[in-house]
């Protein structure tokens, strides 16, 4: 299952989580060039809000690529996290900014590698990972990324930006374009995070008001 170009916001606990009950095999699934935010808003479950952004969890491959996750800030809403027995979980290219934790490997996550990834302002923690033969790569942690205006939405990197031409290219991992769906790399080396420094400056959409359903 592929999920692309979706705005994922205002949810109770987790924006999307790729999860099994034990029913099913939840394997093979990607959520890519997506905006989530202000998710893991209920109380009600744990007393406090819980979760966030993305969870990998249950299966194999899953994927969590060119995503921009932001404003899940209690300390216990997280950007991504991957475990419940995950297993080769592809974490690539995201943009995490002001959440709790940026992003967590449980220890029953097996496999999960980690690049090219912004985090940055957490409330909590940077990152934590208690899994098994976890892999991190060229991600930029806790740095100032130079965002263009990171208080509007826009998580395009600033001319000096510090993730400019620092990433791991990843063709090989089908991760050939960005958030706006410019090539990567623009020049050099892949940017890190969800955006390559000169593709288009249009930030993620506001939030749409008045819709209902039936």
């Amino acid at each position: 299952n592929l999920i692309k170009n979706c705005f994922i916001y205002n949810n109770g606990e987790y924006g999307l989580k790729f999860y099994s009950s034990g029913q099913t095999n939840i394997s093979n699934n990607t959520i890519r060039d997506s905006a989530l935010h202000s998710n893991g808003q209920n109380t009600t479950r744990y007393g406090h809000p819980c979760c966030g952004g993305i969870l990998l969890a249950s299966g194999v491959n899953n994927r969590a690529i060119n995503n921009i996750i932001y404003d899940n800030n209690d300390i216990y809403q997280h950007g991504i996290d991957t475990g419940y027995s995950a297993t080769d979980s592809l974490i690539y290219n995201n943009t995490i900014y002001n959440v709790g934790l940026g992003i967590q490997v449980t220890k029953t996550s097996t496999g999960a590698i980690i690049t090219n990834n912004i985090v940055y302002q957490t409330t909590h923690i940077l990152t934590q990972d208690l899994g098994t033969k976890s892999s991190w790569n060229n991600n930029l942690i806790g740095v100032n990324p130079q965002f263009v205006n990171a208080a509007t939405g826009d998580f395009h990197l600033q001319n000096g930006s510090p993730a400019i031409n620092q990433g791991a290219n990843l063709y090989s991992a089908n991760v050939t374009t960005d958030f706006s769906g410019a090539d990567r790399p623009q020049t050099g080396a892949f940017e890190i995070g969800a955006y390559e420094y000169g593709s288009s400056t249009t930030p993620p959409p506001a939030a749409p008001r008045g819709l209902w359903a039936r």
